[in-house]
């Protein structure tokens, strides 16, 4: 027994020898693995093999660009920042300002508008500087986009490149349209998904108001008046406008329930408001009294898809896609057709710029993607640019003519100059801006 005693005694001496050396042996492999691990991803060592440790966001405006930046986890012995400009070209990048480590922000003043301006950004250790930023790019011009997306239920505001996000605003429910005053801080928009009702938001602070409203069957479309605070509601399946003063409805008006209406604008000057219908266009006055003014039929197998008003006139666009023939009609406040313009091909969707006389549309093709054409007053076609899926919106730049193209279906806009050259567009490989069924666009 005392022989065995001792062998067991021996053999678990031997066991707890193992196991020390075993832990000796993994806690020097731990220390030597990090060290190595931390040599190999030190960002200021110049044998490492570190990936950069900052991300850049740009912010720009008419005439300066915010430069923002952030670490992608700590990192010690950070000296400085130096942020890299380069002007129309990647290439060449010059340091343009050595920053505080205490600051991570920068405004570059020293821009113009009409250039692309690109940036980068690294730290500086006490010897040596780390891997720089990925490079971030912007194109300064004048004005900002809204954009308002359907099925991510946002509202957002974009840079004049489309390519930076400046605000985002969440509003959850589906929203179908909006009604969007430059000189008001209130944007409308009316949503059908499951529930039924509008949203109230402030454009600048972000906050929104949710009106449930059950009484509505399908609020499609609506426009607002921002002088007197009246809400006009375009509901096709009850076959009604509703007047809605923020609070609770104030009149209503019927209109044809053989009738598929669609699209609501309102002439705040002439206080009228046009109604798009699929066979005829209405004038409604709103004042002295809530009544239809005027009806206009379609020619036969024109089906109407937009409408437009610039200043005192009406542009509605109908198509027919039996004829393969589309028409532009332009309407007087006093429900005279002033000028009919015919098409080959089907139109789909209208945008205008009255500066310059000129007409954008939509044009459906079979294959190869839609197009955007320019045609002059006259309906001669100027230029045309394919490769666009479904164009919700078109929209005009008023400082400098350029056009925005919402792409629905691609989830992209697109930024175009008077000559049908693509400048920039919002669907990049960061994903910086991203949007899921864009729908309207307006720009300030």
């Amino acid at each position: 027994m005392r022989i065995q005693y001792k062998q067991d005694k021996m053999i678990n001496i031997d066991y707890r020898s193992r196991f020390t050396l075993l832990f000796i042996l993994g806690f020097f492999i731990y220390i030597f693995w990090n060290c190595t691990e931390r040599h190999r991803t030190n960002p200021f060592d110049p044998k490492g093999e570190s990936p950069s440790v900052l991300n850049v966001r740009l912010l720009p405006m008419e005439n300066r660009v915010r430069v923002e930046w952030s670490l992608t986890r700590p990192v010690e012995g950070i000296r400085a920042y130096r942020l890299y400009r380069g002007e129309d070209s990647p290439k060449n990048m010059e340091l343009l300002a050595e920053i505080s480590p205490n600051r991570m922000t920068f405004t570059d003043t020293s821009v113009v508008q009409g250039r692309w301006y690109y940036y980068k950004v690294s730290a500086l250790g006490k010897s040596t500087e780390s891997p720089p930023s990925a490079v971030r790019k912007t194109l300064l011009g004048r004005g900002s986009t809204w954009v308002l997306s359907k099925y991510d239920g946002r509202v957002k505001k974009l840079s004049y490149d489309l390519q930076h996000v400046l605000a985002d605003y969440p509003v959850y429910n589906r929203p179908e349209s909006w009604a969007f005053n430059n000189s008001d801080s209130i944007i409308w928009m009316n949503f059908r998904f499951i529930d039924r009702g509008l949203i109230k938001l402030n454009k600048h602070t972000g906050s929104f108001q949710t009106y449930y409203i059950n009484d509505l069957l399908n609020p499609i479309d609506i426009a607002y008046d921002s002088r007197i605070r009246r809400l006009y509601i375009l509901d096709n399946e009850d076959h009604s406008i509703f007047v809605f003063n923020g609070n609770y409805f104030v009149d209503s008006i019927a209109i044809d329930n053989n009738i598929l209406y669609t699209q609501i604008e309102l002439a705040p000057m002439q206080q009228q408001l046009y109604v798009l219908g699929d066979t005829r266009l209405l004038i409604v006055e709103l004042n002295p009294t809530f009544e239809i003014g005027a009806s206009i039929p379609f020619p036969e197998n024109q089906i109407g898809v937009d409408l437009k008003l610039v200043g005192n006139r009406a542009y509605v666009l109908t198509t027919s896609p039996e004829n393969q023939q589309s028409m532009i009609f332009t309407v007087s406040p006093l429900a005279e057709v002033m000028d009919t313009l015919a098409y080959e091909g089907i139109l789909y969707r209208l945008g205008f710029d009255w500066v310059n006389d000129l007409l954008y549309a939509a044009e459906f093709r079979e294959t190869g993607g839609d197009f955007i054409v320019q045609l002059s007053l006259d309906g001669v076609r100027q230029f045309q640019v394919s490769g666009f899926r479904d164009v919700e919106f078109i929209g005009i730049n008023p400082f400098d003519r350029t056009v925005v193209i919402c792409d629905g279906l691609a989830d992209n806009l697109v930024l175009m100059d008077p000559n049908g050259n693509i400048i920039s567009q919002s669907k990049q490989a960061d994903e910086t801006v991203f949007l899921e069924g864009p729908i309207r666009v307006f720009i300030e």
